[in-house]
């Protein structure tokens, strides 16, 4: 997320290794979500 530049460099090198960057923002995680909520309801309701 946002703060991970700011911690990333305190971990060991044993969790570093593990990070990955963000796939995307807050905002587009929450669009993703909703599309995947609402794209579930349409199907239950056809």
């Amino acid at each position: 997320g946002g703060l991970a530049p700011l911690y990333a460099p305190r971990l060991s090198a044993r969790y570093q290794a593990l990070l990955k960057p963000a796939l995307d923002d807050a905002l587009g995680g929450a669009v993703q979500m909703a599309v995947r909520i609402f794209a579930r309801g349409s199907e239950v309701a056809q």
